[in-house]
């Protein structure tokens, strides 16, 4: 009589463990043989696999996970924690990101800036974002050099030096600044002076987006020597629209990260 050969058949990893699991409950191979359709040696090779660990157990992989999640909590030092507070509340003005620069520059050891984030946060003292209730549409330039943002920086007193007004010129489509200078007083011919020095220095832009103030805007038919200036070069000055100061939000948020990063350290 011939016998028939029984096909082999591979167990998958679920099935080597749930069989591992059983045998070490006790339960006879024989049976175990005839669950699955499998010879006897396969039940023993199984459950030698599990304790060899060449497969590994649901309760190997559930403790691996939790250890390597562990291994990812990033902890800082209280003495570290309370350092970075007394940072943020001697600048308050120095966003999460700048103040880690300084941080590192100082000669710490890198942290996290969603951990820094975290910390502030919990301490209120991240500032509050206040959500204007008008929504304004965003414009952008197509290209560098197609239009230049000029505006003035209000007065800063720096001690040492008195009272001083910034002038600065902003590439709408880079956020690069060809020029940027520090005066004593307002006066239109240092406008003039800065918007010349960006010209000199990146080429004539297309056009020019200034506001209303009188260093820019001539109050008569004539027009003034800012105007004029312009003109000579073909620039065309766009006037913004009055009380609407969101127009010229690029160049703002230049002088208001000046103001709090630059000129909060100076001081």
């Amino acid at each position: 009589m011939v016998m028939k050969k029984r096909d082999q058949r591979h167990l998958t990893p679920l099935e080597v463990i749930t069989i591992a699991e059983a045998v070490n409950r006790g339960e006879r191979v024989a049976t175990l043989a005839k669950k699955f359709d499998v010879c006897r040696q396969t039940i023993y090779n199984a459950a030698q696999a599990v304790r060899e660990k060449r497969i590994q157990s649901p309760d190997d992989a559930v403790r691996r996970a939790v250890s390597s999640k562990r291994k990812r909590t990033t902890r800082i030092a209280p003495e570290i924690c309370h350092q970075l507070m007394e940072l943020k509340r001697t600048f308050p003005t120095w966003g999460v990101a700048y103040l880690r620069d300084r941080w590192i520059q100082m000669e710490n050891a890198p942290i996290a800036k969603s951990t820094i984030y975290k910390l502030f946060k919990n301490s209120d003292l991240l500032p509050s974002k206040n959500h204007a209730s008008e929504r304004y549409e965003r414009f952008e330039m197509m290209s560098p050099g197609q239009l230049y943002q000029m505006d003035i920086q209000g007065k800063i007193y720096l001690a040492g030096i008195g009272w001083v007004h910034g002038f600065a010129v902003l590439d709408d489509f880079s956020r690069f600044i060809p020029a940027m200078f520090y005066y004593s007083d307002g006066r239109l011919s240092n406008g003039i002076l800065t918007l010349n020095a960006a010209i000199l220095q990146h080429g004539i832009p297309e056009a020019i987006y200034v506001d209303n103030g009188s260093q820019f805007k001539s109050r008569g038919e004539r027009m003034n020597n800012f105007e004029l200036f312009c003109q000579a070069y073909g620039i065309k000055v766009i006037n913004s629209t009055p009380y609407r100061p969101q127009g010229k939000g690029k160049i703002e948020r230049f002088y208001e990260t000046v103001e709090n990063q630059f000129i909060a350290e100076v001081k």
